[in-house]
């Protein structure tokens, strides 16, 4: 490569070399490696504009950590009737872009720090044990000026599952680490070292009906990140009382937190379905070193009912009828959402499919938790959200769709409303073109209620 130098033009050369290695160590036993991996080939990520208070989630696309991704996973505040790719394992850590890029003002830092070398290893052993081992080492990255905006971290998982009574049960484990190797730059702003362990348990009663599921997640954390929303830190007082957060203190130096959930559900019959779950994350629960977390401090009850119908009836093949009920307070029992959701999906005799709901959210005396971006809460009123949507034949070479969605909120004074027509043709067994206009229309005028009582100075 050619560039300009003081005394005219000169050249630098860049050499680097890596490799991938797959080793089947025993029968069902398989050890992964890759040295100084090359992901240029891997589709990149869609360009974001966030302005929430929440991290955005980027999906998992590079080979090495796709594969037998399941394994590791280890979910955090999911269950059947809300979902949000919150879990322990978060392998987009592996390998971010420099952390502290922005903290040392430094524009000209690589958009990912290289991963020095990482290797797995998965399989089931013949009693019964699933394992995975996870381990990768990432880089020192330097910006201007010699600073250190990336330490060379060490991230570790391990993952451990035993079926128990033929399969109809299972106990299982997940410990995660994550060690940096700090220096002045880094320790105001980085941990040391992030430690994680958990533990669910898994049973099916007799007849594969009914099944249970626990989880017990203690997480002691090494590291100051406190001040995040998702610990709802808060220098001003919450009102009402209940709903204060992790307290803010200046001489913290780590966080210690803990996250509980039991779920049951039917998950067997001929057309009865459902779960309920209740899920508890204490304020200063903390995963993000190597997980993905958007809230702590929250407790949930959501619970799911459906009614399937699979035999082809005289004006139908398939329907399905969903009610669902969740209720979100703070950990100190602060409400902040009580909503109801129906839903029914019907696929007709000549493919075509018709699906409509409604949600009516914000129910009885609820907060939001984070609208004043860390002062006190505010109070909510309900909304109204129906939608409903039509679907084609999809074996037709052009094939129709429309969706409508309506929401209206803040006692009426905010609404909006979006429709969705769209038609694909089917030019040749591999090449489809769509046509997909949109029509949206927004009115937002949110006037929060926020109690006298709170206003004053902090």
């Amino acid at each position: 490569m050619s560039l300009f130098t003081a005394t005219g033009i000169g050249r630098t050369q860049d050499v680097a070399a890596g490799g991938d290695v797959k080793y089947r160590v025993a029968s069902n036993l398989t050890l992964d490696a890759t040295l100084n991996p090359d992901f240029g080939q891997v589709e990149a990520d869609p360009g974001v504009l966030n302005l929430t208070a929440f991290e955005t989630f980027f999906k998992e696309q590079r080979p090495f950590f796709v594969a037998g991704r399941g394994l590791f996973q280890f979910d955090v505040n999911c269950n059947d009737v809300n979902c949000n790719s919150e879990g322990l394992v978060y392998s987009r850590r592996i390998g971010r872009a420099p952390e502290l890029a922005g903290t040392y003002s430094d524009t000209t830092s690589p958009a990912f720090t290289r991963i020095l070398g990482a290797a797995k290893l998965t399989g089931r052993l013949p009693g019964g044990m699933t394992i995975g081992v996870l381990d990768a080492v990432t880089q020192h990255v330097t910006g201007v000026g010699g600073v250190t905006i990336e330490p060379t971290t060490n991230y570790g998982v391990l993952r451990l599952r035993q079926d128990l009574r033929g399969a109809r049960a299972a106990s299982a484990g997940i410990v995660t680490a994550v060690n940096r190797d700090n220096d002045s730059f880094t320790v105001p702003y980085l941990r040391r070292s992030a430690y994680v362990g958990a533990t669910d348990f898994r049973h099916r009663f007799r007849g594969g009906r009914f099944e249970i599921f626990r989880l017990a997640r203690p997480e002691p954390d090494d590291g100051q990140r406190q001040r995040h929303r998702r610990h709802a830190t808060r220098r001003r007082p919450l009102l009402p009382a209940s709903g204060r957060g992790l307290p803010y203190d200046t001489t913290r130096t780590s966080l210690a937190g803990d996250a509980e959930e039991l779920q049951f559900s039917k998950v067997g019959g001929a057309h009865l379905l459902g779960q309920t779950s209740y899920q508890r994350r204490s304020a200063g629960f903390e995963i993000n070193d190597l997980g993905y977390l958007q809230r702590a401090d929250q407790q949930s009850w959501s619970t799911w009912i459906g009614y399937f119908d699979r035999h082809t009836r005289r004006l139908y093949q398939r329907f399905q009828w969903n009610f669902n009920w969740w209720q979100y307070w703070t950990a100190a029992g602060l409400p902040e959402e009580r909503a109801f959701n129906t839903n029914t999906h019907t696929t007709f005799n000549n493919t075509w499919s018709f699906h409509t709901g409604f949600t009516l959210g914000q129910l009885g005396e609820t907060y939001c938790y984070d609208c004043a971006r860390g002062g006190p809460a505010v109070r909510q009123d309900p909304y109204f959200a129906p939608w409903a949507g039509l679907n084609g034949d999809d074996r037709k070479a052009i094939v129709p769709y429309f969706w409508v969605n309506y929401w209206r909120g803040d006692g009426g004074r905010s609404h909006s409303l979006v429709l969705m027509p769209e038609v694909d043709f089917k030019l040749a067994s591999r090449i489809t073109a769509a046509l997909i206009p949109e029509y949206r229309r927004k009115t937002n005028d949110i006037q929060p209620a926020i109690p006298s009582r709170t206003r004053r100075a902090a």
